[in-house]
């Protein structure tokens, strides 16, 4: 599924991993009035994020009833490969408009380019997009950078920077994260092929201000939407960064 990339448009996602089975219907038809551009959802197994467990496969298929052309992608928190087919192709069942597969990286020493190649088979054997999400307190600028380099020939379809979370002061994401970021960016927008460059985790309009000088072309929004009693209103307000 193809999302077309504007440097005057910010797309939002809605992250659904929270909402509880018994309320995803009313969540989705709630947001399927807004001009929210896809659905956020998370599968970990608990294997590199301890107490983290999540199955995206009911939302998904709600999904593809409540809102049939809208799109989602889904961020894989897992340390083994071998059942990630069967993981992803399940999904495909339940909502053919599998946008992208981000696969999660806590740390520069645990990032595997192995893992990562055979991740990226398996999901441009099923026709999806490939992805990596950053988790911003696991790397410095330099293993970024060093990073980005082992991943370069991939067509990534988005790169996503996993912010700090909200114990942390703003002054602390722009200290740490923004230049994170500003490097993601650098990096994207010499890309021959557009490429999405995302901001998660805990993202509010305050959080996505500071942000914005690195220019993020996508935000992926939980409980900020979730909670809003206008979320529409909130919506535009992401798109204007």
């Amino acid at each position: 599924m193809k999302l077309l990339i504007s440097p005057h448009r910010t797309l939002v996602s809605l992250a659904i991993t929270s909402v509880p089975d018994e309320k995803i219907d009313n969540v989705l038809k709630r947001f399927s009035h807004t001009d929210i551009d896809l659905v956020h959802a998370d599968f970990s197994d608990g294997s590199i994020a301890p107490g983290f467990l999540a199955e995206p496969f009911l939302a998904i298929s709600r999904l593809a009833k409540i809102s049939p052309h809208l799109p989602y992608d889904v961020h894989l928190f897992i340390k083994g490969i071998s059942k990630q087919k069967d993981t992803l192709s399940k999904c495909l069942g339940e909502n053919p408009l599998l946008r992208a597969v981000l696969l999660h990286c806590i740390k520069y020493e645990d990032f595997s380019l192995g893992q990562f190649d055979r991740v990226a088979s398996i999901v441009e054997g099923l026709g999806g997009g490939i992805g990596i999400a950053i988790q911003s307190m696991g790397f410095s600028t330099v293993n970024l950078e060093l990073t980005l380099q082992m991943i370069d020939s991939y067509p990534l379809a988005e790169i996503s920077l996993n912010t700090r979370p909200g114990i942390y002061s703003l002054e602390d994401v722009a200290k740490y994260d923004l230049p994170l970021l500003n490097i993601l960016t650098y990096w994207a927008n010499k890309k021959r092929m557009p490429l999405f460059v995302s901001v998660d985790r805990e993202m509010t309009l305050s959080k996505l201000s500071v942000l914005s000088p690195g220019s993020p072309s996508h935000v992926v929004v939980g409980a900020a939407l979730l909670a809003s009693k206008m979320p529409q209103n909130t919506i535009l307000a992401l798109k204007k960064y």
